[in-house]
């Protein structure tokens, strides 16, 4: 991906129901971007125009060891069942050989039920089902 994908990556994002603002995509994208242990990957359709994209990065953990996670795939409704995401999926697997992982999870949310018939046809298999739990965090007053 480069910074010129991003409104793209940003239209798709909220086609799929994750609204994001370019500004805000834009610094997560210098972040990313500035590091070595995760990738954002994008699949072009005719004439240059963004069909999809994948990030991919590290999970590290002190009880798992490291193995690679895909955190988030968009691909375009018109672009959907034409192998595009295989195509994603497949270049986010190469990018996580290619530094070393032997694994790679993704976690998609319980009513998403094409992904998980997604995932399933790409050789996934269901490992567990949780409960996210997360907080807000204010600034600690002074």
């Amino acid at each position: 991906m480069r910074s010129e994908d991003l409104p793209a990556a940003v239209h798709l994002s909220a086609e799929l129901g994750y609204p994001v603002e370019l500004s805000d995509a834009r610094t997560r994208f210098a972040a990313i971007e500035s590091r070595r242990d995760g990738a954002l990957l994008v699949a072009e359709a005719s004439q240059g125009r963004i069909a999809g994209w994948i990030h991919v990065g590290a999970e590290r953990t002190l009880t798992n060891g490291d193995l690679a996670e895909i955190r988030g795939l968009v691909v375009a409704r018109d672009e959907r069942r034409r192998g595009t995401g295989r195509r994603l999926v497949a270049a986010a697997e190469e990018w996580s050989r290619r530094n070393g992982y032997r694994a790679i999870r993704v976690r998609t949310r319980i009513v998403r039920e094409d992904a998980h018939a997604f995932y399933r046809a790409c050789g996934y298999e269901l490992e567990k089902t949780q409960h996210v739990f997360s907080r807000k965090l204010e600034e600690e007053p002074r």
